[in-house]
């Protein structure tokens, strides 16, 4: 049934359009005394992306209205949750059509509805004929709206036979508010995938895999072969500031840790799996929460500081053509080194810590994360003393991106060597937003948009960062996965770190 419609008319000719979503099409049908003509209209190819949102959108809640059927408990929670996700997927689905279908209406005829007078061209006539028009939304669009409705009607029903907004209902609001934290928490990193998904789709599947085919093997195995000294002046750098934390631990199980926490890192959003090493730390060295959280902190903080320092290189490659870049990258840098300088004051830290303890944690928490701030600080490492790690960390990146470039090079890419690396820098900020895993979909947005300043075709671009991805971070975390797998944990410091997870 069509979505949308546009129907014109004179005593001679007549003319109907059609936008139906399935196939996506654009039909006009013009019927004269002598003739009838169909034509299909070429549509813009963000409409094809537009009408896959719509059903995928569509599907997932027609997903979430088939659980409420096998829900036993119609007055329980999880039955409010899954309604409310099928009445916010359809309304979602509504408004990504709204938007994309006034979009190509107003360049069109000049608006989603309205009437006028509008020229048609008759096949064997030079010249056009103007129509009587009106145009607006079709009976497709109408039922799925009112479909909506039913929807939200039956909702705002439930609603009303719950205690969940009753005065009596301050526990099942808590729960439900837990619930629906989890459920955002677990859907926010399919916002990458989905970019990720429409990059693919925009570019061409077959355009991706053709361009992965070129490269060669032997790329591959050159360029994993930077992988282990890599991690060794990685692993030395977490040793320096280790030492100055005075945390004993031998350099192979630092290894060992570090490639574990690799490997969540790879699967995470924002690499946030890298905090997993926690744990780990605390197994082997005894050493108080506080004061590993601030170890492994304080090391990726001071890793981060030289990819900053790229970054700002990069943004400085561009600043003629986008002098924006520069800035956002001045100011993100000049805000992370004064979240670092504030914090490195012992007495400064430990007020904030404290004051938000004190105004944002629930009561049965404060305790245990007080215990956990007071380690904060113990045997808290210097400026003088991660110097050295500052300085490890810089050809560590350029390993990292060296890596990345050798298995471009059999694709032709025409960007200098050093312009690369401080280009793949800003990328790899951008991949660090924590709402995709691992970055994908963002980073091989930005890398799209940066190498084809440079002439990079978007299909070669995407093949570099997800190759680069697969050699970097996959592979790195396979040898982590193997690690853990062979790592039997304590049960008392699982416990321990279950409680300490509550508390934070």
């Amino acid at each position: 049934m069509p979505w949308w419609f546009l129907t014109g008319s004179t005593t001679d000719v007549s003319s109907s359009t059609q936008f139906v979503l399935l196939p996506t099409e654009l039909i006009t049908i013009t019927q004269t005394s002598s003739v009838i003509v169909g034509e299909l209209a070429s549509l813009p190819e963000l409409m094809d992306f537009v009408v896959l949102l719509v059903l995928i959108s569509t599907v997932v809640g027609a997903i979430f209205l088939l659980i409420t059927f096998f829900l036993k408990n119609s007055n329980g929670i999880q039955y409010f949750i899954s309604l409310v996700f099928a009445f916010l997927a359809f309304i979602g689905a509504t408004g990504i059509y709204l938007i994309a279908i006034s979009e190509l209406s107003a360049a069109t005829v000049g608006s989603f509805i309205g009437d006028g007078s509008l020229e048609v061209s008759i096949p064997g006539q030079i010249t056009n004929i103007a129509l009587s028009s009106s145009w607006g939304p079709g009976i497709g669009f109408y039922l799925y709206v009112f479909a909506t409705i039913v929807i939200g009607i039956t909702l705002f029903q439930h609603v009303r036979t719950m205690t969940l907004f009753t005065s009596e209902g301050k526990a099942e609001r808590k729960k439900l508010r837990k619930k629906l934290y989890n459920y955002f928490k677990k859907l926010i990193p399919l916002t990458g995938i989905i970019l990720l998904i429409y990059i693919i789709y925009d570019i061409g599947f077959e355009k991706i895999t053709d361009t992965f085919l070129q490269i060669s093997p032997i790329y591959i195995l050159i360029s994993a072969s930077l992988t282990f000294p890599r991690l060794f002046i990685r692993n030395t750098q977490w040793q320096y500031i280790l030492k100055s934390q005075k945390i004993m631990v031998s350099y192979w199980t630092s290894m060992k840790i570090f490639l574990i926490s690799y490997f969540y890192g790879a699967i995470t959003p924002g690499y946030l799996g890298l905090m997993i090493r926690i744990p780990y730390m605390k197994e082997a060295t005894h050493q108080p929460f506080g004061k590993i959280f601030v170890n492994s902190m304080v090391e990726t903080a001071v890793h981060g500081i030289s990819l900053y320092i790229m970054m700002l290189l990069g943004a400085l490659a561009v600043a003629d053509q986008y002098p924006e870049i520069l800035y956002g990258a001045l100011i993100f840098v000049a805000a992370t080194l004064f979240i670092y300088v504030f914090f490195i004051n012992r007495d400064r830290g430990e007020k904030t810590f404290y004051f938000f303890i004190r105004i944002m944690i629930p009561k049965v928490f404060k305790k245990h994360l007080t215990r956990f701030v007071d380690t904060f600080y113990e045997d808290f490492p210097n400026l003088r003393d991660l110097v050295i790690p500052f300085l490890l960390g810089i050809p560590a990146w350029i390993i990292i991106y060296s890596q990345i470039y050798i298995i471009s090079i059999p694709l032709g890419i025409e960007i200098p060597y050093f312009t690369f690396l401080v280009l793949y820098a800003i990328g790899n900020i951008v991949a660090l937003i924590p709402i995709t895993t691992a970055g994908l979909g963002t980073r091989e947005a930005a890398l799209i948009f940066l190498f084809g300043l440079y002439g990079m075709p978007p299909e070669t671009a995407v093949v570099i960062s997800l190759a680069g991805h697969l050699l970097t971070d996959v592979l790195t975390g396979i040898y982590g996965f193997i690690i853990s797998l062979t790592e039997a944990r304590n049960i008392e410091y699982k416990e321990e770190m279950q409680e300490f997870l509550k508390s934070t």
